[in-house]
């Protein structure tokens, strides 16, 4: 079996939001920052849920149970969440959505070793205590909370953990909004928004949910509803990235005893193989199984690098095996290269 970077448990996660690069930072006023889009989330200790949960652009609704199946909740302080934004940004604000009842802690870092704190939130504060509050640090935001205000500073790397309260901690959501420092920064590869995705043949549940930046449990039964299985080889999905890009990496669970290919093309007519998921890939042995083409992912599997191409459809479907399944693939790429 080929093996994978050890690390903490941990769900990789990411949820595409639009992020606004400016090439010139003027004196003037500028317009208001947009969310940045994070490349990546990590997490130390134990909790429960997916990772993704905390960058998937969802709020829940005020006053939720902290221990939804739609957020992230946890029992000591010691664990902590990473989110690394793929480059340096200058951080003007954040959003978050926590269990109103308790003390979080909200640091920053330019290279993930060092941090500063950025803010405390205090639970004594909350509108809905008990249960789920979104507050911002934002002055003019709706849920702007006094005391979360703080001087923009550089970043990459933001973390999140409890700082007190009655141990049932938990977060829902976290918006990172500010300014990309080194607009050249912007040639980084960073996660492509798939335009749709089309595709061919009798399968199971809605083809959407290979591109919703949802990834089930490792180990997840195959024909679960959050997972696009079918039986018939002649089977395949299409994913239109809206634009040429520069490719250079993949994260894709799928079915873990099954063989897969992965094809691209530029014009959609001519498909040219990517690179193979063969069963004895990853470390699942049953279900499924979450794999990254990315040096630096902790579902890393080297025998799925490949170099850079240019592409705009994305083709993937099965070579053998029986019951296939594939819950989500996301492309990372360079965008505007000829």
């Amino acid at each position: 079996m080929r093996k994978k970077n050890p690390v903490f448990t941990a769900a990789f996660s990411v949820f595409l939001l639009t992020c606004t690069i400016l090439s010139g930072r003027q004196a003037e006023q500028v317009e208001e920052p947009e969310p940045v889009q994070p490349r990546s989330v990590l997490g130390d200790g134990v909790y429960n849920n997916d990772l993704r949960l905390l960058i998937d652009g969802r709020y829940l609704p005020e006053g939720s149970k902290w221990d939804s199946e739609n957020g992230i909740f946890w029992n000591d302080t010691d664990t902590f969440f990473v989110i690394d934004l793929g480059g340096m940004f200058e951080i003007t604000g954040i959003s978050l959505q926590v269990d109103g009842n308790d003390d979080y802690r909200i640091d920053y870092s330019e290279e993930g070793n060092e941090y500063f704190p950025a803010f405390q939130i205090q639970g004594t504060g909350s509108r809905t205590n008990p249960g789920m509050d979104t507050v911002s640090s934002i002055n003019g935001d709706p849920q702007y909370k006094e005391g979360l205000a703080f001087s923009p500073f550089s970043a990459r790397f933001i973390k999140i953990r409890a700082a007190g309260g009655d141990s049932r901690y938990a977060v829902s959501e976290v918006q990172i909004f500010g300014y990309l420092e080194d607009p050249a920064a912007g040639s980084e590869s960073r996660i492509i928004r798939p335009g749709g995705i089309e595709a061919s043949g009798n399968f199971s549940n809605n083809a959407d949910l290979i591109v919703n930046g949802r990834i089930p449990f490792e180990g997840s039964e195959w024909n679960s509803e959050e997972c696009v299985y079918w039986e018939d080889v002649d089977v395949f999905f299409e994913i239109d990235l809206e634009d040429v890009y520069e490719l250079t990496g993949l994260l894709i669970q799928v079915d873990s005893n099954d063989d897969y290919r992965i094809e691209y093309s530029v014009s959609g007519e001519d498909y040219v193989p990517l690179i193979e998921i063969l069963r004895t890939d990853g470390e699942v042995t049953a279900g499924m199984d979450t794999m990254s083409s990315l040096a630096d992912h902790p579902e890393f599997v080297s025998e799925l690098e490949f170099l850079p191409v240019r592409a705009r459809i994305i083709r993937v479907y099965a070579l053998g095996g029986a019951g296939f399944s594939i819950s989500e693939l996301q492309i990372f790429g360079i965008p505007g290269k000829e």
